[in-house]
């Protein structure tokens, strides 16, 4: 079996390899969870998670949000004085540093009703594993021997999905109480990852084809898999969250090969959401009562921050006050409360936000 030992780079990329469109211009996923609909008119109130002072004892340099539960609870990761990616746990107004497997990189990818987060992080010997953080414990989850590992999200019951992979073998897996599974890739499928899933435990994520260099969103609902489609013309996709009536969201590339944020559901299939007037748009995140949230370039080709409701995409800046000082770039995750995670830029600085919508 192969070794795989990674550097500080090999890791970033390890813990965006599945999902780079989307964060950069892609995960992660939250879950499932969310809020009522567009807000009133007054103004929310957002919250810089890590204010980049140092006061919750972390002195970070920059932030991001990717995931958020029910009572508001975030996760997500920043980069330490010493320039070293790092992975947070935001509750009650307190932010904790998640600790690493004995490396010194981590990242916080998912979060549960429960508080229990999951995510990646170097161990000792410079391997990427993924991870659980319960009760304020770190222990990394059953990887194969010679490969890496991510942990994407977390649902109510327990249910870990993720990824294992080397060079040659990328795998969509499950962990429940300490066994890891891997799921059935589709026929003619050689590569699968997971991303999200939902308290029914369905899975979402996406396989790729032999003999192709495209992705295509996938659903596994009892270990099955299907494959999710493609728009019109397009032929790359990509699945990001699931809710419990089991829509998905995620972002596939048009005809015209733009990247757009897609809505599918079981009896519509895959709906284009559209922009805010720029090329393209991403979408990570659904609710249970259907509102999403993501990322979309507005007319001067600018990433901004969306929610997406009852067939309208809203600019979550034009939420905010005069004179907050944000410009909300990508939204990650949403609750049922209508509480939104992500993050933008704060005053000039890359920063994590929860923005309180209702």
């Amino acid at each position: 079996m192969r070794s795989m030992r990674f550097s500080r780079r090999s890791l970033a990329t390890l813990l965006t390899l599945i999902s780079t469109a989307a964060l950069a211009g892609c995960g992660g996923g939250g879950g499932g969870t969310g809020g009522q609909g567009l807000p009133g008119p007054t103004p929310p109130r957002i919250v810089a998670l890590l204010s980049g002072t140092g006061g919750a004892g972390l002195n970070e340099r920059t932030s991001n949000a990717l995931a958020i539960n029910a009572s508001g609870a975030a996760t997500g990761g920043y980069t330490n004085a010493s320039n070293q990616p790092r992975g947070f746990v935001y509750s009650n107004g307190a932010v904790s540093d998640l600790g690493t497997l004995g490396g010194s990189s981590a990242f916080g990818l998912g979060i549960n009703s429960s508080g229990s987060v999951v995510g990646s992080s170097q161990n000792a010997t410079g391997q990427v594993r993924a991870f659980a953080y319960i009760n304020g414990a770190m222990s990394a989850l059953t990887t194969p021997a010679g490969m890496g590992s991510r942990a994407d999200a977390i649902n109510d019951n327990g249910l870990i999905v993720g990824s294992t992979l080397d060079t040659d073998v990328l795998d969509a897996v499950t962990w429940q109480g300490g066994t890891m599974t891997t799921l059935a890739k589709p026929a003619g499928f050689a590569r699968a990852a997971a991303t999200g899933v939902n308290n029914q435990g369905q899975v979402v994520g996406e396989a790729h084809q032999t003999g192709s260099t495209n992705f295509q969103a996938a659903r596994w609902v009892s270990g099955v898999p299907t494959l999710l489609g493609f728009f019109p013309g397009g032929n790359v996709s990509f699945a990001r969250s699931i809710n419990e009536s089991g829509n998905v969201v995620g972002f596939g590339r048009t005809s015209a090969g733009a990247r757009h944020a897609f809505l599918w559901t079981p009896v519509g299939g895959m709906a284009d959401l559209g922009t805010l007037g720029g090329p393209g748009s991403a979408a990570y995140d659904i609710n249970s009562n259907g509102v999403i949230v993501g990322s979309a370039d507005n007319t001067n080709g600018e990433p901004r921050a969306f929610v997406y409701s009852n067939g309208v995409m809203t600019d979550l800046n034009a939420l905010l006050s005069a004179g907050d000082g944000w410009v909300l770039e990508f939204a990650t995750g949403i609750n049922d409360q209508g509480q939104v995670v992500g993050w933008g830029q704060n005053n000039g600085q890359l920063r994590a936000f929860l923005l309180n919508t209702q």
